[in-house]
């Protein structure tokens, strides 16, 4: 058996299977993601449709029954071809909106979880193809992981150093006005130690959606790792000694996300 340091050189087959990458915001979703276009998997794309919503309406600016009478009585437009995700914006698409509520609702979206009804997300599962990956931020829940288990789809979940993950996410959100922790964040406190024990601690806003604490979101996602067809992976790991690995765990790492995405691996034969 060669030393895994040693490996220069990988064959893999073609893709087989339908990859759900799941991670807490900000842990390295688009570095996997990376890492399966390389390996021959697309994004999944998907037609829905959506409320149309012109350019002067802002959420902030009017009140909230005033903005959903406005909303109720814009028509509606078909969204082509737009990568799928499984996120807080699944409870606001039309389809959900019009969606039946027979079978219940899961929660979806980390760091502000929303319920989602059963029947979109399967709607949303089906869609996919062999070969093909969907993204999310879905905290773990039992009848959630049963509808992957039933699907017979592999899940990769992705995580990262909190220490780490809560400084992307508060430069995310800096470049971002129209986040919903901006308004709080950003014209409500006054520096960034206050913005970041804003974050790690959570919070409620009049205005958007609060924030639950740092710890509410890697505790609801840990159970992700005691699925039998999801693998954990660290972004430290993915990304070697630069990112506070090493080069041992980083060819480890993304050796199980290649077998779990159901690539067969003809480097180190036995």
């Amino acid at each position: 058996m060669r030393d895994i340091n040693d490996i220069t050189e990988i064959s893999v087959s073609s893709p087989e299977n339908k990859i759900f990458v799941n991670s807490i915001p900000h842990c390295g979703t688009h570095l996997v993601t990376s890492v399966l276009d390389l390996l021959g998997f697309n994004h999944s794309k998907r037609s829905h449709w959506q409320l149309k919503k012109p350019n002067f309406i802002k959420d902030n600016s009017l009140d909230k029954n005033l903005l959903k009478e406005i909303k109720n009585m814009l028509p509606v437009m078909k969204v082509k071809d737009q990568k799928t995700s499984l996120n807080w914006r699944s409870s606001t698409r039309f389809d959900s909106i019009c969606a039946k509520w027979s079978g219940g609702t899961v929660p979806v979206s980390v760091g502000s979880p929303r319920q989602v009804r059963i029947t979109v997300i399967n709607k949303i599962l089906k869609s996919a193809k062999s070969s093909e990956y969907i993204i999310g931020h879905v905290p773990h829940n039992t009848r959630t992981a049963d509808i992957f288990r039933d699907g017979e789809w592999k899940g990769i979940f992705v995580i990262r150093d909190p220490r780490a993950m809560l400084l992307s996410e508060l430069n995310h959100i800096r470049n971002r006005p129209h986040h919903i922790a901006y308004q709080y964040l950003f014209c409500e406190l006054d520096n960034d130690f206050k913005r970041m024990d804003a974050l790690l601690q959570g919070f409620d806003s009049e205005k958007k959606r609060g924030i639950i604490s740092l710890d509410e979101m890697y505790r609801s996602m840990l159970d992700w790792e005691n699925e039998t067809n999801f693998i954990m992976a660290r972004f430290e790991d993915l990304v070697g000694f630069r990112g506070g690995g090493n080069r041992k765990q980083g060819v480890e790492c993304n050796q199980q996300c290649r077998f779990k995405a159901g690539k067969r691996q003809i480097y180190n034969p036995p």
